[in-house]
């Protein structure tokens, strides 16, 4: 699906599944066009919604740009969504006001623009953009407003994307407006290809809809350094960026080219290549809507890198493909283009791709060369997967081919069943002879754990793993006495009876790699034990009633759940990670597939050498696992009930969880195994001990009800050695993502996070008592 399609489909839907039913009304159902401060986002999400369709009103007239638009839209075809575009002297106000509505053109060409330019929380006017106290030139900047009232229909959202440069407004809708939407801000203001400015608009009631400044993000907008080699154009927007990383990036840029140019024996021209340089992976992903390490856009060309001290020894060399593709042109599979790039970087994730392409083709993951040539299939692999497989081919076909047979199948190879099967033989022969082997198991020292589930808050750039103020967060933590954290990055399952792939975030602001390496990089520099714990998240169930319904189902459930842990496996062995959760919460799934997960744990061993263990359901299913004898230590969502009445004391609270912890020991006994709690929680509601797990409901907000809760926990474990560490469920990366009266489990802001403190402290240094 090309940019712009996806960009209008996800303009329809973004944000919208997060809502629930809107009180909204269409016009034509309500005479009354009320006040904007008297609608929400929310009411503007749910009329999107309810409408299923969007009127794309642009300014182009019958130029090219009106006719590559109109070419894209015709590719989009959908059940759920209607798209109607028109040119903006065809529509009328009834139009305009009765459907979601997107405005694209120059501030003076568009009329639907100009029309509504005074009620808009901005003003342009001589080529001038202003918003608060910003000016922008509209000739070299671009603007896009997200949802926001419809002046004609307060209850209709519009969108608008306009720029005094006709050019930049089309590269704006052709290719970035995907990513700007999905950071669900209000505004942001480009320059060039870069955004420098990002905003949210107040839904607060007195203000809502006014330009709020406490929610703006100002980004660099020059360039700071810049410098050319050869057809490099480098252009660095890191203030701190030493003369030593300018002249490593310079070398290696150097090397790659040489050797690729040697390779091919291609010395035909070439176009620039600006090469752009960010400080970390949250100013590139606010700059540019990616938060890739490094990515490429090979209609510029250009390449967008960060560089920090999680990257130093990960170089990817996207500027490779970018190359690659001036001097080869399209390869006829996308396997080899990313492996032909890779095939000339001096490193990919440390060890390199051969290196770990041994190790997953070794730990069991099924791949053929077909299913390499197969775009959806390697589309929908994890990316470390994906990257070092693809490496590892394109490897061996050079090698078992050689140079000239390789460059000649690089366009226009297609092969039949025959030829790759034999091609899939040898390549895992070539895999096997690989002489490097893992080292021996290294475990960490599993300590006595005290501290939280580190969980992804507000599903922004600027808060969630990938950021500065997890980071601060993360400080938080390691303040209140704590010595370890689980990162829990989480996938998605439609249906709990019908096994299909797991997919993987990728979106800026998600729960994405790069986010998850940041937050595993940055606990460990503070000297926390990191338990990585991957989660799936089941739509309007959860995890324990995963239940196939064939034998032929539960294999391909497990195919499916092993190619997403194994990708978690792998990461948790590149960056050292100190333990991996192998599952959360598969009740059903583990109690009657044991042997299954006992072949899973023997084949991630040959993945990850670390502390592997399972974050099993309170009741039945802790209790009733028989495979805890595989696992280095035993994992225990802990949400059994302390008390049945409601108004229990702190006496009867402690006397309640002393029971549970009865039940645990005896699981402890049989498996002389540790016990850390991997979740434990309550949320600050009134008795929130009577059902830990539940939601909230029509509860009050109770702080105290919560502190009495964590401290009974506190007191019964104090004086018992069943329990060899605890993790609560949760604290958040980004702390003030809530509420004043936040009912959720965190305690960050309320009195339970002084019992935390304060007992942390007391626990010290306790043993671990297997």
């Amino acid at each position: 699906m090309q940019p712009v399609v996806k960009l209008i489909c996800y303009f329809l839907t973004v944000g919208l599944l997060l809502t629930g039913s809107s009180s909204c009304y269409v016009q034509g159902k309500d005479p009354v066009n009320p006040n904007p401060k008297e609608v929400s986002i929310r009411d503007l999400y749910g009329a999107a919604r309810e409408e299923k369709k969007i009127l794309l009103v642009d300014a182009w007239a019958d130029s090219a740009y009106s006719k590559k638009l109109r070419e894209l839209v015709d590719e989009y075809h959908s059940d759920r969504w209607q798209l109607i575009i028109k040119a903006h002297h065809q529509v009328t106000a009834d139009e305009i006001a009765s459907l979601p509505v997107m405005l694209v053109g120059q501030p003076g060409g568009n009329s639907w623009i100009a029309e509504f330019l005074d009620e808009l929380p901005f003003s342009i006017k001589n080529n001038s953009l202003n918003i608060g106290a910003d000016n922008f030139d509209t000739t070299n900047h671009a603007l896009v407003l997200s949802y926001y009232p419809n002046p004609l229909n307060t209850k209709m959202p519009i969108g608008i994307f306009t720029s005094g440069s006709e050019p930049l407004l089309w590269e704006l809708v052709n290719a970035r407006i995907t990513s700007f939407l999905r950071g669900n801000w209000g505004y942001e203001v480009l320059y060039e290809s870069h955004r420098v400015l990002l905003g949210n608009l107040s839904q607060k009631p007195e203000t809502r809809w006014e330009i709020d400044p406490e929610q703006q993000i100002r980004l660099p907008g020059k360039v700071l350094y810049e410098w050319e080699s050869g057809p490099f154009v480098f252009k660095s927007y890191h203030q701190q960026l030493d003369p030593q990383t300018m002249g490593f990036l310079t070398r290696e840029c150097e090397r790659e080219l040489t050797a690729i140019i040697d390779f091919t024996g291609n010395t035909r021209p070439w176009d620039k290549i600006n090469y752009s340089i960010y400080p970390n992976t949250e100013i590139k992903g606010l700059m540019t809507g990616n938060t890739d390490h490094s990515h490429k856009s090979l209609t510029e060309p250009a390449v967008y890198t960060a560089f920090d001290d999680h990257f130093h020894d990960r170089y990817y060399g996207k500027e490779n493909e970018v190359i690659l593709r001036q001097l080869l042109g399209n390869s006829a599979h996308e396997v080899l283009e990313l492996g032909l790039g890779l095939y000339f970087t001096s490193q990919w994730e440390k060890q390199g791709y051969q290196y770990w392409a041994k190790h997953i083709m070794q730990s069991g993951l099924s791949v053929t060369v077909t299913d390499m040539l197969d775009a959806d299939k390697f589309s929908g692999m994890s990316r470390l997967h994906r990257e070092a497989l693809a490496g590892s081919l394109t490897d061996f076909l050079i090698d078992y081919w050689g140079k000239e047979k390789f460059l000649n199948n690089y366009v226009n190879w297609n092969p039949g069943k025959l030829e790759t099967e034999e091609l899939t033989r040898h390549w895992i022969q070539s895999i096997d002879s690989d002489g490097r082997n893992m080292p021996p198991e290294s475990k960490s020292d599993l300590v006595y754990l005290k501290g939280f589930n580190f969980t992804h808050e507000g599903y922004q750039v600027f808060n969630g793993y990938g950021s500065l103020l997890s980071e601060g967060s993360l400080d938080q933590v390691r303040q209140l006495g704590s010595n370890a954290v689980a990162i829990v990055p989480y996938s998605w399952m439609a249906d709990p009876t019908k096994p299909a792939p797991f997919r993987f975030s990728t979106r800026a602001g998600g729960e994405n790699d790069e986010g998850v390496i940041h937050a595993l990089c940055e606990a460990n520099k503070r000297g926390l034990f990191t338990l990585l714990k991957p989660h799936v998240w089941i739509g309007n169930s959860w995890p324990g009633e995963v239940e196939m319904q064939s034998q032929e189902d539960w294999d391909l459930f497990f195919e499916h759940y092993y190619n997403y842990i194994s990708h978690y496996a792998l990461m948790a062995e590149i960056y050292q990670v100190d333990a991996l959760s192998i599952g959360v919460e598969f009740s059903k799934a583990t109690l009657s597939q044991e042997t299954r997960w006992r072949q899973l744990i023997t084949r991630l061993r040959k993945i990850y050498h670390g502390n592997l263990t399972y974050s099993a359901n309170w009741g039945e299913e802790f209790e009733s696992i028989g495979f805890w004898d595989e696992l280095d230590f035993i994992g225990l969502n802990c949400y059994y009930p302390l008390s049945d009445q409601e108004q229990a004391s702190g006496t009867l609270l402690k006397r309640g969880f002393e029971q549970v912890l009865r039940k645990i020991d005896g699981v402890k006994s049989t498996f002389q195994k540790p016990v850390v709690f991997t979740e434990i929680g309550f949320r600050s509601v009134a008795s929130p001990w009577l059902r830990p797990h539940e939601e909230a409901g029509d509860k009050e907000f109770n702080e105290d009800d919560q502190a009495k809760a964590y401290e009974a926990v506190f007191q019964a474990i104090a004086s018992s050695s069943t329990i060899d560490g605890i993790l609560w469920w949760k604290w958040p990366t980004n702390p003030g993502f809530q509420g004043v009266q936040d009912r959720r489990f965190v305690p960050t802001g309320k009195k339970a996070e002084k019992i935390i403190a304060k007992w942390f402290e007391s626990i010290g240094d306790k043993k671990t008592t297997p």
